[in-house]
């Protein structure tokens, strides 16, 4: 399908998922950092592993039309916060590539299913994570 025409090589994937600072929630109000990251006991991850990731991305993530007239390729960096529930909030693009794909980016972002949560001294914790999407038209 034309607009799913998007390449993901699974290694730079792999590569780009990395885990940011890793917090604990304390109170509505309160969140304290853990430092350094190694310290967790359980990183968080998303159902089924980052094959299934790879796979969710693939399926759902569609190249924007201004994107691909303009034959715009690149990666999108994009934070986010995997909750001590596995829920997703607070993403926000690190580095965009404009046209549509940043936006395409927090959408398919938004609508992930729940991850397994981070856990430090068997506890969930939320914890941040960055990962890069590539935008890549096929000849």
């Amino acid at each position: 399908m034309e607009t799913r025409s998007i390449a993901f090589s699974l290694i730079a994937l792999f590569l780009c998922l990395s885990i940011g600072n890793v917090l604990r929630s304390q109170s509505a109000d309160e969140i304290e950092a853990y430092q350094p990251v190694s310290e967790l006991d359980e990183l968080p991850t998303f159902p089924g592993g980052l094959e299934e990731m790879s796979n969710y991305l693939i399926e759902n993530l569609n190249y924007p039309v201004a994107a691909r007239e303009n034959a715009i390729e690149g990666e999108v960096r994009v934070e986010f916060v995997v909750g001590p529930q596995g829920d997703i909030v607070e993403p926000i693009i690190l580095e965009g590539l404009g046209y549509g794909c940043d936006e395409e980016v927090l959408r398919i972002i938004n609508d992930m299913p729940r991850w397994t949560a981070g856990a430090k001294d068997y506890r969930k914790v939320a914890t941040k994570m960055v990962v890069s999407i590539s935008f890549q038209l096929t000849i």
